[in-house]
Order: C-alpha cells, then sequence, then structure tokens
C-alpha cells in the first residue's frame, strides 16, 4: 500500500513521570525537572539500587476507575485504561454513545505487563505444588490484555489490535491505524503506546548496559483520539507521513549505513507529504538514552534535515527516562505539548519523530501543527 492517508489527532491522553496532561509534559520539558523519582509500591521485587528510574505519579486507581473490574490490573493496562479516559475527557461533548461499533483501539508495546509476566513466573516456581498461582492474574500475562481492557470498558466494538515492535511499537500503531481508516473499518481510532516501569524492566536494562551512564529507565502511556482527515473536531495536528523500515548496525561502517537508512526514511516521509526539509521546526528525538543508538540518529537528521538554527530539539529521556516500547508516542506527545505553548507561525510547521531501535528497526512520523 503505497502513499499515505493523512490523519487527525482529536486529542491526547498522556500519563508520563512528570504528570497527567500536556500541559504538566510541556512545563516539564521546558524546565529540564526530571520527572517522579520514587517507585514505591511497584512490584514485589526491590529495584538495581545504582540505576535511576522515572514513575507515573499519583495513579491512584480505585479513584480515576472506580472499584470495579480493577482489582486485578497489572500497571500496563491501568496505564491505557487511564491514557484512554484522558483523551475522551478531551473530546468532551464530541464523544457520545453513537459509533462505539466503529470506534476501535490501536495499541502498542514492548512485552505487555512485564511485572505481571515476571511475578506470575516466578509464582510457578516458588509456590507449593499444585502451582499455587493467582489465576486472576493469568490474563495480565497476553499481549492484548491492555487493548481489551479498554474495549470491554468503553464498549468499542471496532478493531482492537496490539503491535510489538520495540521502540518502534508505537510507530507501527499509526501504520496500522492509517490502514484500518483508509480501508474504511473504522471511524475513529484510539491509537498510542504504553510502556510501564517495573523491577524486571529495570533489572534488565541495568543487566544489558544498553543505556548510556546515569540514564533512568521510565514509563509512560500516550494514546491519541484519531480520525480520516477532515472527519473529527478541529485536530491538535496532523498526521501527515509514518515511514518504517530496517538496517542493523555492525560495527563502525555499519553505524553509518544505518544512520543513512533513518536518513533515508525520513527523505521518504519528507517526499510522501510534500514537505521541504527546512518547514521542520521540532524534532523529537527517541534513542539518545542507548548507549551509541543517539549518535546514529543525530547523524540520519544532520543529513537528512541539514542544519537550521531555528529548529528546535526535544530529548524526551532526559525528563522521563528511556520509555522503550511508549517512547514514540511519548515522543508526539510531547511535540504537541511544546506546540500548545508556543504561538502559531503563519508559515507551515511540521514536527519530526524519530527511533531508532537496537535491533535495527527505524523509522519516523511527520505531523503538521493546524494555523
Amino acid at each position: 500500500m503505497t502513499g499515505f492517508t493523512p490523519l487527525d489527532i482529536e486529542a491526547c491522553g498522556v500519563l508520563s513521570p512528570a504528570g497527567f496532561g500536556l500541559t504538566a509534559l510541556g512545563t516539564a520539558l521546558r524546565t529540564g525537572q526530571p520527572g517522579h523519582a520514587d517507585p514505591a509500591g511497584i512490584g514485589t521485587e526491590p529495584f538495581p539500587a545504582r540505576t535511576p528510574v522515572r514513575v507515573v505519579p499519583d495513579l491512584a486507581v480505585t479513584e480515576r476507575l472506580g472499584r470495579k473490574g480493577t482489582r486485578n490490573l497489572d500497571r500496563t493496562t491501568v496505564l491505557g485504561l487511564l491514557a484512554v479516559q484522558e483523551a475522551i475527557t478531551a473530546l468532551g461533548e464530541e464523544f457520545g454513545e453513537d459509533g462505539r461499533d466503529q470506534t476501535g483501539v490501536v495499541f502498542g508495546t514492548s512485552a505487555g505487563g512485564t511485572g505481571a509476566i515476571g511475578d506470575f513466573a516466578r509464582d510457578t516456581v516458588v509456590q507449593e505444588r499444585p502451582y499455587l498461582v493467582n489465576p486472576a492474574q493469568f490474563s495480565n500475562l497476553v499481549l492484548n490484555c491492555c487493548a481489551s481492557q479498554i474495549a470491554i470498558r468503553h464498549r468499542f466494538t471496532g478493531v482492537n489490535a496490539t503491535m510489538v515492535g520495540g521502540h518502534l511499537s508505537g510507530l507501527l500503531a499509526w501504520r496500522y491505524a492509517r490502514n484500518t481508516l483508509r480501508l474504511g473499518r473504522a471511524r475513529r481510532l484510539f491509537v498510542g503506546a504504553v510502556e510501564e516501569l517495573s523491577p524486571q524492566s529495570a533489572w534488565a536494562w541495568r543487566r544489558s548496559g544498553a543505556l548510556r551512564p546515569r540514564s533512568a529507565v521510565g514509563e509512560g502511556a500516550a494514546m491519541f483520539s484519531v480520525t480520516p482527515a477532515g472527519q473529527g473536531k478541529a485536530p491538535l495536528a496532523r498526521v501527515v507521513a509514518c515511514e518504517v523500515g530496517f538496517h542493523a548496525p555492525s560495527g563502525t561502517a555499519g553505524q553509518n549505513k544505518a544512520a543513512l537508512a533513518l536518513a533515508s526514511c525520513v527523505e521518504r516521509a519528507l517526499d510522501t507529504a510534500g514537505v521541504d526539509r527546512q518547514q521542520i521546526t521540532t524534532v523529537a528525538v527517541g534513542a539518545s538514552a542507548q548507549s551509541g543508538l543517539g549518535e546514529i540518529e543525530q547523524e540520519a537528521l544532520a543529513l537528512a534535515l541539514g542544519d537550521s538554527e531555528n529548529r528546535q530539539q526535544l530529548v524526551i529521556s532526559d525528563v522521563l527516562g528511556e520509555t522503550y516500547g511508549a517512547s514514540t508516542a511519548l515522543q508526539l506527545a510531547a511535540l504537541l505539548a511544546v506546540w500548545q505553548e508556543e504561538p502559531v507561525s503563519d508559515a507551515g510547521e511540521y514536527g519530526l519523530v524519530t527511533s531508532y531501535d537496537r535491533d535495527g528497526g527505524l523509522g519516523c512520523l511527520l505531523v503538521q501543527r493546524p494555523n
């Protein structure tokens, strides 16, 4: 399928270590203040002592979602449910009872609920036979648990899909959403990605040595209400291109080729949307927290966009930590948060979200700011 059908972002629900909502995220990015760092109450195992973390504060599940059906939800599902609830609240009266059969969920994640998976697996070893695990926790182990719970709670009977692709999970969700809306299989989708913090994920980052020294492990969720362009309420932004690709780095020469591959990906997005690189005013980068990958991303941007004194760069990992599967969704939310605080230019403005994964996945999202 060639070309890209533009998609309008009607509303955004975002939870990050900076707090709830775009305003909290924008303030944190502007001030450079690191997000909440106390993991108290998360998981049953200790976090690695020398690995800093960034945590979404004040989830208050019962107060925000009620008691019904929330007792056994894992953290990934709670984050996803709250993000969609925030997006629906932002839609206001535009979101009614009609059309829920044409409303769906396209959700990105790296591995689902890592804390629930780790705790359940541990119980199968340490509990007495016949392996007295908690069966109520089992649904949290499947990858589509969060997307399913969102659909059940809000009675969405349209498309329901979960995309798993490391750092690119959020971009893959946008590609899937594009195809779904273009083929007329839904009128509105909630698109985004979630990544939870757990002792298991923090230890995995610690043992892998993949993060830069002093980089934090973070979490967050961002879900966007999306329609085909011109068919919903006045948009916060319009997604005009989304490109993904692959190139595995191997040594210095491989890194140069990887930068060329990501630069080519960005150039394809610009060509698809008919956008000049000088119109890119903001770039939200995604690989800065990982050793060796940030340099590839920066080299690719220099090749594809050249130099510009008027272009700002957002580095969300400085504030939110490494958010892995949710990173591109949170980069997009950061872009919207910054635009929300800045005056609109008469000239056309575009933002770019880029991502490069250690496994070789790469991609970008090109977004237009409405005048």
